[in-house]
């Protein structure tokens, strides 16, 4: 079914345009001074539900866990090492039911999803990381645009504010109140259950994402291998399984069922912490990992999508509007 298109009024030099949309919003944020810079939204459109992504200017970062961490390090696996990434967008928000439900139907949440953690504005969860791929598949196909997963470096970067950091220990504060649904809040202060939170309701950080400390842990694109510092340095992604020597391919684990089974020691990798963990798991260095099958309660994702070099512009209209040709000289705002 054909969205209904958007209608968004352009002001370009004084002169007032009507435009429709059909699937994307002109950016905002500080495109009125010529400059595409980090913390700029791009908002799609997926039927009637809107998906905003951030772009994320480019930069290099120190990825990993810094000495002054002490016990929150764990060897080989927080080296702190010099990455260097390009443009990119990421998703304003961890994926909601709501956009679940728009691109993939109600099948899967009746199925998997308790009664007392569904909502629009809930982050989705309970997906394994082949259900978050055909997801971006389908979505993909719907919009005619190229989402897909964060890199574990991307997401990292971000996390910690790209080049408008602050160097928090959180994603957005050294105080993970201010930003994070975790073990110790995630109750409500009512002393009943803890459980899974709407997306945006604590503070956002400095790129102006939300949530990427706790609520829900996140799904990346990498292969989890423990000695990341062997990774390329530029654009880093693990898109290949890799055995390390001498580890074996599954250990046993108990399920909740009460079996004994077989569970996969390689994985795909799980950032930012989950509603029920402690504290420490939500820094923004942390990983963990889960078998690219397995789907928790506690994981949902976060979209990304690549994003033009250049960072610099006069005038630049995002997207082509459908049956309107417009040339103008000037700077945008929406």
């Amino acid at each position: 079914m054909t969205p209904t298109p958007k209608t968004r009024t352009i002001t370009v030099l004084a002169i007032t345009t009507i435009i429709a949309f059909p699937y994307v919003l002109l950016f905002s944020g500080c495109a009125s001074s010529g400059k595409l810079c980090s913390g700029e939204v791009r908002t799609f459109f997926v039927g009637d539900v809107p998906i905003e992504m951030v772009f994320v200017e480019g930069g290099t970062f120190m990825m990993g866990c810094p000495n002054s961490e002490g016990r929150n390090c764990d060897g080989s696996n927080y080296v702190v090492h010099q990455v260097t990434l390009s443009n990119f967008y990421i998703g304003k928000y961890p994926v909601t039911q709501e956009q679940w439900i728009e691109v993939m139907g109600t099948e899967f949440i009746d199925r998997w999803v308790g009664a007392d953690k569904r909502g629009d504005n809930i982050p989705m969860h309970g997906v394994n990381w082949k259900d978050a791929q055909r997801f971006i598949s389908r979505l993909n196909s719907k919009t005619g645009k190229k989402f897909r997963l964060l890199t574990e470096a991307e997401w990292e970067y971000a996390a910690r504010g790209g080049l408008n950091s602050n160097g928090y220990r959180y994603s957005g504060s050294n105080n993970i109140d201010d930003v994070a649904w975790y073990k110790e809040n995630s109750d409500r202060g009512t002393g009943l259950r803890r459980n899974i939170q709407p997306v945006g309701e604590k503070q956002a950080n400095e790129l102006g994402v939300y949530d990427m400390s706790g609520n829900v842990t996140e799904w990346v694109a990498d292969w989890y291998i423990k000695e990341y510092t062997s990774s390329p340095k530029r654009n880093p992604k693990r898109s290949r399984f890799a055995r390390e020597p001498n580890k074996p391919l599954f250990s046993f684990k108990l399920f909740p069922n009460g079996l004994l089974g077989p569970h996969p020691v390689y994985g795909r990798v799980l950032r930012g912490g989950c509603w029920f963990n402690v504290s420490n798991s939500c820094l923004v260095f942390k990983r963990a990992a889960e078998s690219p099958k397995s789907r928790e309660f506690f994981i949902g994702f976060r979209l990304a999508m690549n994003a033009p070099s250049r960072t610099h512009r006069e005038c630049e209209i995002v997207g082509e509007p459908k049956d309107t040709a417009l040339a103008v000289e000037g700077i945008l705002s929406e």
